[in-house]
């Protein structure tokens, strides 16, 4: 999937060469995701909002169209702008997955999802 992605976003060179610049790019688009999913979740929780749309507004403001980032950057910006668009749903889908099973693992979570079991039996 990365050989793929890579190739398909002109970012295939970027791979062959990978130094601390790019590790730091990486690392910083990385940092960006978790913080759009930190804002998310404190703002709703600052707002004094449930679990469940605590949960929702984590996650929408976690995950975004990446694919609208590569195609701007594509169009109007030379390739080492594309890399951090193209290589960030490699990464994001996989932090999602962990964000939703800590969400789930707080006391609040639990307090869901122990609701929710009873009200479907």
């Amino acid at each position: 999937m990365t050989v793929i992605t890579a190739n398909a976003t002109s970012c295939a060179s970027f791979l062959r060469s990978i130094d601390r610049t790019l590790m730091l790019v990486m690392a910083a688009v990385f940092l960006l995701c978790l913080f759009g999913f930190l804002a998310g979740y404190w703002t709703a929780k600052l707002m004094g909002l449930d679990f469940s749309t605590r949960a929702t507004m984590c996650l929408n403001t976690g995950l975004r169209n990446i694919s609208a980032g590569s195609v701007l950057a594509l169009q109007y910006f030379p390739a080492q702008a594309v890399f951090p668009v193209a290589f960030t749903p490699l990464f994001l889908q996989f932090t999602t997955s962990i964000i939703v099973k800590v969400l789930m693992r707080t006391p609040s979570g639990r307090a869901y999802a122990a609701e929710k079991e009873s009200i479907s039996a």
